[in-house]
């Protein structure tokens, strides 16, 4: 068995114009190393052959807003954020994955990510079609290129747009003839191809800077836009960009920045998961990290002395806390280094789902960053009602990649700490390069799996993977009788007889351990009537374990929140409608699971996809007072 991996359309309407430019590309250290430099001839127009490619009908909808507002210089960002989707003030649409997991060692925490899924994750055309496709898209806002306080922009003032790009990352490598395509308008509205690669492979993030020169490229409405044009293979052939400037008075070679960065998210507190239920962290042992770690950057062309602290709470009081002058260390120019916090005592609360509020920061030797935006990351550890080793994100896909024997069984092993009631698990259901919706397998939970003996302890046969219209998203499965477990080992997995590769999303940084990633050594299978270990993995399955008591919500949240509102009808199979409109909605399960979320404005929700079953509605007035109900689906 070996891991197979996963995970977003437009063809140029018009023709390409060239521009008058050429490309510097520098990759250097860890980060960003040999040099080439080239230049695109000044006739040459870059086109894509109009066989097999689709202009999309995206463009004309999902933008964050229709009266946009021209942006001045400089132009910059580095996707150091929490949002999935790209800053409305700096980005028209939504379409690529904003998110700091699936790149490696970025020159900052959080990059922009290109594949071939839409912003709900779901691919844009179905997967296996044949032909070439442009998927994501990233366009910036207007930009104004033609005047500074009145004063015009020329040639003179040397308008560089620069960014970092990596290929493959943490995904699966390149196989496809893909691109991605940096374009540019000019002041008749005509978009021209000013950088496109289909080579890189792995390897660092690479440096490009592209001047802006010619006089047709200085106007008020100037804007830049990066495409992929790639097959229907779903979760790969993915393109990584980060640290986009675009700004006056700069040069392609002066690659410098007198910046500096966290690099990456601090580890998970815990030794092996992600997330469990805080009652069962209590009576384990030796569930905690030694220590925790993350990385942080230099952008400059000089060695900085780094200092980094932590802070971390959980309701209202302090864990642990350090100081600056405790951890400082010397950081090599334009490389990153580790930093470590020593663990600490969680403490014994009586919450019943507990987050703990973590805190890293950074200065170079006493003296805090111009651009404090990305030396300050604010992260949760929760403790919640299931086992889940993953963070929540997908790099890969594991399953079988052969099953010629006809049978073929794969499960991935938990442990209860305490006698506790299995209610049920969720799956996340990696899109792939083919649909398998209609694909069926046995889900099953055994309590043992050994020298080729198993004991079965629920199977629920004729399944087909459900695809969740969400980025990342899992889809719950409820035991038809809740099982009561001693303490010890269990086992949640599948059963196929067909040969086919299903794609159970894989966590390739171990559960947010993204610098330690060990082999998993809890996944097992059985392809010839015996059960072992399987070796050779490194990462997690996207499977999570759900335990404990059926949700109910915080008492103390419900006593602030407002409960005299009034929704009919209810019970419903369908439609609920509420007596005035509603923001921020949001239904959680028995489990405490969210099922159904909603930002925009409403009266309504239609709730027929649901399991039939009691919901809990969180949302907001528009008065901003928070609404409570609960809600019978028939």
């Amino acid at each position: 068995m070996m891991p197979h991996f996963n995970k977003k359309k437009s063809v140029l309407k018009t023709a390409m114009r060239a521009i008058p430019l050429f490309i510097f590309i520098l990759s250097v250290s860890k980060m960003f190393a040999q040099v080439s430099e080239f230049a695109l001839a000044e006739n040459r127009n870059v086109l894509f052959p109009n066989t097999n490619l689709e202009f999309p009908k995206k463009h004309k909808r999902l933008v964050y807003k229709t009266n946009f507002d021209t942006l001045q210089l400089p132009f910059f960002d580095d996707f150091f954020q929490k949002n999935v989707y790209p800053d409305s003030n700096l980005w028209l649409d939504k379409w690529v994955y904003v998110n700091g997991h699936f790149a490696l060692e970025p020159p900052t925490y959080g990059v922009a990510t290109f594949d071939f899924f839409d912003e709900k994750g779901k691919p844009y055309k179905q997967l296996g079609s044949s032909g070439l496709y442009g998927a994501d898209t990233l366009t910036s806002n207007f930009i104004n290129l033609k005047d500074s306080f009145s004063k015009k922009y020329t040639p003179a003032d040397s308008i560089v747009l620069s960014f970092f790009v990596q290929a493959k990352g943490l995904g699966f490598k390149r196989t496809a003839p893909d691109k991605l395509v940096l374009q540019v308008k000019d002041s008749s509205g005509n978009w021209a191809n000013a950088w496109e690669n289909s080579t890189l492979e792995g390897g660092p993030f690479q440096y490009v800077a592209i001047p802006i020169q010619a006089p047709s490229y200085l106007h008020k409405h100037f804007q830049f836009r990066f495409i992929n044009f790639t097959p229907a293979w779903g979760n790969a052939n993915q393109w990584h960009v980060d640290y986009i400037l675009l700004d006056k008075n700069r040069t392609t070679r002066n690659i410098g920045f007198e910046d500096y960065a966290i690099q990456s998210m601090p580890t998970s507190l815990l030794k092996d998961y992600f997330s469990m239920p805080y009652s069962h962290f209590l009576s384990g042992e030796n569930l905690l990290n030694d220590s925790t770690w993350f990385y942080v950057s230099n952008l400059s062309k000089v060695v900085r002395q780094f200092q980094v602290r932590h802070a971390d709470s959980a309701i209202g009081l302090q864990l642990s806390k350090t100081n600056f002058n405790q951890n400082v260390t010397n950081c090599a120019a334009q490389s990153n280094s580790l930093r470590r916090f020593p663990m600490y005592d969680i403490g014994s609360f009586s919450e019943e789902m507990l987050t703990i509020q973590r805190r890293i920061e950074m200065q170079e030797d006493g003296i805090q960053n111009e651009n404090r935006n990305n030396d300050i990351l604010r992260v949760q550890q929760k403790f919640r009602n299931y086992f889940a080793y993953d963070d929540g994100s997908a790099e890969a896909s594991f399953g079988f990649n052969d099953l010629s024997t006809g049978l073929g069984k794969i499960a991935v092993q938990f442990e209860m700490h305490r006698p506790d009631t299995l209610r049920g698990f969720s799956i996340f259901f990696n899109q792939e390069l083919k649909d398998l919706s209609t694909a069926q397998i046995a889900l099953a939970v055994w309590t043992k799996l050994d020298e080729g003996q198993e004991n079965l302890l629920w199977e629920r046969s004729q399944i087909t993977p459900t695809y969740t219209d969400s980025i990342n998203g899992y889809h719950y499965y409820d035991l038809d009788t809740f099982l009561s477990l001693p303490k010890g080992k269990f086992f949640i997995g599948w059963t196929q007889t067909d040969n086919f590769n299903l794609h159970v999303g894989f966590d390739k940084n171990g559960g947010n351990r993204y610098h330690k990633v060990l082999e998993n050594q809890k996944i097992w299978s059985n392809i010839f009537g015996n059960w072992e270990k399987v070796n050779g993995l490194y990462g997690s399955p996207m499977i999570r374990a759900f335990v404990g008591s059926p949700y109910q919500p915080n008492a103390s949240k419900i006593d602030r929140l407002k409960t005299d509102f009034s929704i009919f009808p209810n019970p419903s199979s369908d439609k609920i409608y509420f007596e005035r409109t509603l923001v921020h909605i949001k239904l959680y399960d028995h489990t405490g699971r969210l099922v159904f979320s909603q930002k925009d404005r409403s009266n309504q929700i239609t709730i027929s996809k649901l399991s039939t079953g009691i919901y809990h509605l969180f949302a907001e007035n528009l008065s901003n007072k928070g609404i409570y109900k609960k809600i019978i689906k028939l």
